[in-house]
Order: C-alpha cells, then sequence, then structure tokens
C-alpha cells in the first residue's frame, strides 16, 4: 500500500473485520498519523524497529 486512499481500502471491503498494520519506519506504507487510517486498523506492529532497538541495547552492552 502506498497512499493514504489504499490504506482504506481494507476496511472498506470488509467492515468490521480486525485489521493488523505492519508497519516499518523505511517503507513506501504511509505512516497511521492520518485519522482516516488509523481509525481502521485495531492493532499496529513495527517488528523490524523493535529489533533495531534490541540491537542497539546489545551493543551498547
Amino acid at each position: 500500500m502506498l497512499n493514504t486512499a489504499e490504506m482504506c481500502v481494507p476496511a472498506e471491503r470488509m467492515p468490521g473485520v480486525p485489521l493488523l498494520a505492519n508497519m516499518t519506519a523505511f517503507g513506501k506504507t504511509p505512516f497511521l498519523c492520518d485519522g482516516r487510517i488509523r481509525g481502521n486498523y485495531s492493532t499496529v506492529i513495527w517488528p523490524v524497529s523493535a529489533l533495531r532497538v534490541a540491537n542497539k541495547g546489545q551493543e551498547d552492552l
């Protein structure tokens, strides 16, 4: 998904279905700061960002 309109499509096609947004800081998907997008997703994960934080913690030991 490359823009806000594309991020809204799943919710429009599947109303009432819980949606998960798998985000990445360096991807093409827009961040969920637009209220139209944020309201459509019940869960947001940032798995690569969490891994980067963990790696930085190990590096600092």
